[in-house]
């Protein structure tokens, strides 16, 4: 099992459209995968119709009912979720000795061939603990100005985590989205010759359907966007990245 964490602590950077979208073209490829939503946004929860799903994750106060117990299916094949409750923008006030929690409770989960976990844009204790549990973190950002300095502030905070627990996942990229090719080339050029291999090649481009697409995934709602076709090169090169070369770019 494999397991990838999209964060990053702006908004606005397309980060659980990207989850979903890349946890959904897994899915439709054959693997097994599972969403856990852990942003109080519940956004990915919505995306993927499991919203009020019953014992969604707002007992996390506790840590103690077992993940595996609040797994859910969704109504596309191969692809289940941990679904999300607002009461998550409370649930931070554990103790530091608790931040694997997350990480124990996978390797007690039935197989998946992927695990993909959607955070909030914040750094809390629910981020800290996606980022130990997962293999890898992959790193939403839109070309602007300030995204060098957002990234390496990320970066910064991540090896920060792993002075506390050791294993924390690896950057596997930083993914570039909402491009506006024709207004942010010098932008990109830039961001790619101080990132250097970093930064995936695919970048996801401007759709104004992609926000008209929150309550399903893109795939779906939008299937024959620019930005759609982005997201399923992604999912490619992101396989390629970790060694995997399975998926194809059509859905079963």
């Amino acid at each position: 099992m494999q397991s990838f964490v999209f964060s990053n602590a702006k908004g606005g950077v397309g980060k659980t459209t990207s989850a979903v979208s890349v946890a959904f073209n897994l899915s439709q490829n054959g693997y097994k995968t599972l969403l856990i939503d852990l942003d109080f946004q519940v956004n990915a929860t919505i995306a993927l119709g499991a919203y009020q799903s019953p014992n969604a994750l707002q007992s996390l106060r506790t840590v103690t009912t077992p993940i595996e117990a609040l797994v859910r299916p969704t109504s596309y094949p191969q692809l289940d979720i941990v679904p999300a409750d607002i009461n998550l923008a409370a649930g931070c006030d554990f103790q530091p000795t608790e931040l694997t929690w997350l990480r124990q409770q996978l390797r007690l989960l039935n197989p998946y061939d992927f695990v993909i976990i959607d955070t909030s844009p914040t750094w809390n204790f629910l981020v800290k603990s996606a980022l130990i549990a997962a293999d890898y973190v992959i790193i939403p950002t839109t070309p602007t100005t300030w995204a060098r300095e957002g990234v390496l502030t990320f970066a910064q905070n991540l090896a920060l985590l792993r002075q506390e627990v050791p294993t924390v996942a690896r950057i596997l990229g930083v993914l570039l989205t909402q491009v506006r090719s024709d207004t942010q080339l010098e932008l990109i050029e830039s961001l790619r010759q101080e990132l250097g291999d970093t930064v995936f090649q695919t970048e996801i481009s401007y759709s104004p359907k992609v926000a008209a697409a929150e309550v399903k995934p893109l795939a779906i709602a939008a299937p024959k966007t620019k930005a759609n076709q982005r997201y399923l090169a992604l999912t490619i090169e992101l396989l390629d990245r970790i060694g995997a070369h399975n998926a194809t770019t059509s859905y079963s």
